[in-house]
């Protein structure tokens, strides 16, 4: 196209933090769709951002591009304590990763997270295979049971945790 000038990695990650969404959405789009081997780098780089709305751009880019580099980041963007309540969008870009590995991780998530968070995690421990050891199992169980003797349980928690228990015995019945 005559007059379009092609944007560097950097311009695009600029235009990623922007204000106007239109602007945003297109350096994503971008972003993804580059073959720069550096973009991952950048986009984990801005899990760090103070603002929650950058970290989701770059949550929403990283899902998209589907590099597993990004599980480790995610996982300590999910972990820091002023990302709670904001956890949704790294748990949604895990999805598309391969997360074998975190069966005990995305337990918990469940067990502990907030609404979205449960459903987001609940979700990839339903998609994905996972590699559980006899202690995650036994370990596992033991939380689900400890937690479903609560009284305090709302109606979506019930839900939640009745999906987490089929799980379980789809899995043991793998084992």
């Amino acid at each position: 196209m005559p007059g379009k000038t092609s944007r560097t990695v950097t311009e695009l990650v600029n235009d990623l933090q922007c204000d106007d969404r239109d602007i945003s959405e297109a350096a994503s789009k971008a972003l993804v769709a580059s073959k720069d081997a550096s973009v991952v780098d950048h986009l984990i780089e801005l899990l760090k951002a103070r603002q929650h709305y950058i970290q989701n751009r770059a949550a929403g880019a990283l899902r998209d591009i589907g590099d597993d580099r990004a599980i480790e980041p995610l996982i300590a963007a999910i972990k820091l304590p002023t990302n709670q309540g904001y956890n949704g969008s790294f748990i949604y870009a895990l999805q598309t990763l391969d997360c074998k590995h975190l069966f005990s991780f995305l337990f918990d998530l469940v067990i502990e997270g907030d609404y979205e968070v449960r459903c987001m995690s609940l979700m990839i421990l339903e998609e994905q295979e996972f590699e559980v050891t006899p202690t995650d199992f036994t370990e596992a169980k033991n939380k689900l049971d400890a937690y479903l003797s609560r009284n305090d349980l709302r109606p979506e928690d019930e839900q939640c945790m009745q999906e987490l228990h089929t799980l379980f015995v789809n899995i043991s019945n793998k084992n």
